[in-house]
């Protein structure tokens, strides 16, 4: 019954005229910022401690764009996923610089990783597959399931509509081995969105100087990287609108096992700075980012500012 109701929630999204979603997502915007104020403490605590060079004014600007983008993007996202590939490529989203898949896989480094955060719409990634399509390449996206299964499986079916492969995270390791048994001329790649938030099980990558502040962050990545020696590129969100991204993807090694360790990762943490700095208002700011305080800060919390 539920995942009825969610199909066809997310059918409607997808008949919606383009400014009748703009003007809903507004409104509802309107209202998360004001009388609900949705996580309002926790958006506005995490700008202040990343910008402290920026007004009050500035701030407000960003939240308020803020919380514009993260309705549209979820509201959007069924529609944006639904439209044909050529409208997608010629409106919503293009992909530059996949001649490094290409470069790659004729090396003989069919398989790869690729990083991204939280910024500007992750879901329209799902539809990457159209231009690896070119190039003969698998995407693969790694996903937490959600505790709701009737919700997780439409969002499933939504970011596999293009041909994107979807596999939980607590199975990637399996997951690697089995690609890495298949014919070298199968050119795959596996996406993370790894800027999120190490469980309270303690298992901290590292911490790294991030937006201002010592953050807690996942190396899984890293190490799978070096372990299989798989090649890792970075994706860097460009918003034109809030329905319009480049995607560019960006090198980070050929070789991670030849790095030191946690250098892969703080590649990544550099790139994603820049990413979010350049317009911060596309970056996931209503997550707790900073729950965990780093060790040597426990025990004497006005160390940190």
């Amino acid at each position: 019954m539920k995942y009825q109701l969610y199909k066809s929630f997310f059918a409607l999204l997808r008949r919606l005229p383009w400014g009748v979603l703009t003007a809903l997502s507004k409104g509802i915007a309107a209202l998360l910022r004001g009388p609900i104020a949705y996580r309002r403490a926790v958006v506005y605590d995490n700008l202040k401690r990343s910008f402290p060079e920026k007004s009050t004014a500035e701030l407000e600007r960003i939240a308020h764009d803020f919380y514009d983008h993260l309705v549209f993007q979820f509201l959007s996202s069924p529609k944006l996923l639904a439209q044909p590939t050529e409208v997608i490529k010629r409106e919503h989203m293009l992909v530059e610089g996949m001649e490094i898949f290409a470069m790659l896989k004729a090396e003989g480094k069919p398989l790869s990783l690729v990083l991204m955060g939280h910024c500007g719409n992750w879901e329209l990634f799902s539809a990457g597959q159209i231009y690896f399509d070119e190039i003969g390449i698998q995407q693969e996206q790694l996903y937490r399931p959600l505790k709701d299964e009737a919700l997780d499986r439409v969002q499933l079916e939504m970011r596999s509509a293009l041909g994107s492969m979807t596999t939980p995270k607590d199975q990637v390791g399996r997951r690697l081995i089995q690609l890495m048994r298949q014919s070298p001329d199968s050119g795959h790649t596996i996406a993370f969105i790894a800027d999120q938030t190490p469980g309270q099980d303690g298992r901290v990558g590292l911490w790294a100087d991030f937006l201002n502040q010592p953050t807690a962050f996942l190396d899984g990545a890293e190490r799978l990287a070096a372990k299989y020696q798989l090649p890792v590129v970075y994706m860097d969100v460009v918003r034109h609108n809030n329905r319009c991204y480049t995607g560019r993807m960006k090198l980070l090694s050929a070789n991670p096992h030849l790095l030191p360790r946690h250098e892969l990762t703080k590649l990544y943490i550099h790139e994603l700075e820049q990413t979010i700095r350049r317009d911060p208002a596309c970056w996931l700011w209503s997550h707790r980012r900073w729950k965990l305080k780093p060790p040597e800060a426990q025990s004497t919390p006005s160390q940190i500012n």
